[in-house]
């Protein structure tokens, strides 16, 4: 396994060289890291990082090359790889991302798996509670826009429809997912702009372990597309209700640039069906306040994110019992590879890999970044409380302190070192801590 590893190591490297003398712009990098721990990895050092390592690893190596064509001052051609080789997981040698994309004035079209490129460490989602970046990227296609696209001087939308495939091990083989979403920005003057938008997934088709293949013909997909119930050769609850496994969120922010800095606020509001989109589960979702400073300050940007998942419609009747990121049919979950796909402070059940056995949380998070002199600081601080879920709810609320530092110094000539710190206090379990050193080698 280590040989096959450094000859794709190799073989990355030189295609990068050789595309580089045909004038494409290429970038890359070679990251690798140790870790030395109390008995497993802190929270924060192996979540949402897009499956790099999980908490059992004692080191890692990312490779990442892309390249990318200018086709014309409108539109471009770009393609990337990267590959994870680590311990403490299934599969120490995996790829991350492996895709193809195009981009034109206002459209973007990306075959493959692409991992999110801008990413909020110090949030507890990456401002996106459904795909926060937990878990590896999905394989799949899909299209969207560039970035908003202006429709008039003071309104602009985003846009995106997609379609993935979780290849995994899952109770659902090959489940399909289905991905739209849609955002409208409105922009008061040119420091101050609101925007609202909508994101929905659903998990449909795949080969169920119980009932066999499962619908998914182009008349199903438009019933998914639409939410609609399914026909005559679906489960009963899916001919009453929705096709498939639908969740989604709505997500709204306000942006403000003031004299010496920006501030944003913002919710993602949580909803897994109808109830959901009533709001009859606020305040569920994530709450966060967010302070850019300017340029010229040590201090960066300061955080404020509170999460709430306590509501889910109630605990009875009808609506209630939303249990977020499970479902009857799809016992596998909002997951992949066995990993929460979206807000990852919720847990797949050990034992099976089937169910999510906590999924009502509450939790505050505090981050910070800032550079002094050539040190690139960050860190963040998450109080949690677990509850359980309705169904089987923990008899005593389990509270941890989930903390995370890390520096970075990136030298002229030779790459990029960093340390990171975590500690994890829990009340229920002995305290875990640990202490990483990587270096990072830069391609151009």
């Amino acid at each position: 396994m280590t040989q096959r590893f450094v000859q794709l190591l190799v073989t990355l490297f030189v295609c990068s060289q050789i595309i580089a003398q045909e004038s494409v712009k290429v970038e890359g990098s070679i990251n690798s890291r140790v870790f030395l721990s109390s008995e497993s990895l802190p929270f924060w050092m192996y979540s949402n990082n897009n499956g790099y390592v999980n908490e059992q690893s004692t080191f890692g190596i990312h490779a990442f090359a892309k390249a990318e064509f200018k086709i014309s001052d409108k539109s471009s051609l770009e393609g990337g790889t990267s590959l994870f080789y680590r311990d403490g997981t299934n599969e120490n040698l995996q790829r991350g991302n492996l895709f193809i994309s195009y981009t034109a004035p206002y459209f973007k079209i990306t075959v493959g798996a692409k991992a999110s490129e801008s990413l909020n460490v110090l949030s507890t989602t990456n401002e996106n509670i459904l795909l926060s970046g937990n878990a590896r990227a999905l394989p799949g296609i899909v299209i969207e826009a560039p970035s908003f696209i202006n429709l008039t001087d003071k309104i602009s939308i985003d846009y995106g429809l997609g379609h993935y495939i979780l290849n995994d091990n899952r109770f659902v083989d090959n489940t399909k997912v289905h991905y739209k979403r849609l955002n409208l920005r409105y922009r008061t003057n040119d420091s101050e702009n609101f925007t609202i938008g909508v994101q929905h997934f659903a998990q449909w088709g795949g080969t169920s372990r119980t009932l066999g293949d499962l619908p998914d013909g182009l008349g199903d997909y438009f019933k998914i597309f639409l939410a609609q119930g399914g026909g005559e050769d679906s489960t009963d609850g899916e001919q009453v209700n929705a096709l498939g496994n639908h969740l989604g969120s709505f997500d709204f922010s306000y942006e403000k640039q003031l004299k010496r800095g920006t501030i944003k606020t913002y919710h993602l509001h949580l909803f897994d069906d109808g109830s959901g989109t009533a709001f009859k589960n606020f305040p569920d979702g994530v709450w966060g306040a967010q302070y850019t400073f300017n340029n010229n300050s040590i201090l960066e940007t300061i955080m404020y994110e509170y999460v709430d998942t306590r509501s889910q419609s109630g605990s009875s009747g009808r609506s209630g019992r939303d249990n977020y990121f499970s479902n009857a049919g799809y016992r596998s979950g909002w997951t992949y590879e066995g990993r929460i796909i979206g807000l990852p402070f919720f847990e797949l059940n050990p034992e099976t890999g089937l169910g999510i056995t906590n999924n009502r949380v509450i939790a505050h998070n505090i981050g910070v970044s800032g550079t002094l002199k050539s040190v690139k600081i960050s860190g963040k601080a998450t109080y949690l409380q677990n509850l359980g879920t309705y169904a089987g709810p923990l008899q005593t609320r389990q509270k941890k302190l989930l903390s995370y530092l890390s520096s970075t110094y990136r030298t002229h000539n030779w790459g990029e070192i960093s340390l990171l710190m975590g500690i994890d206090l829990i009340n229920s379990e002995p305290d875990n801590y640990a202490l990483s050193i990587g270096y990072r080698f830069f391609i151009n």
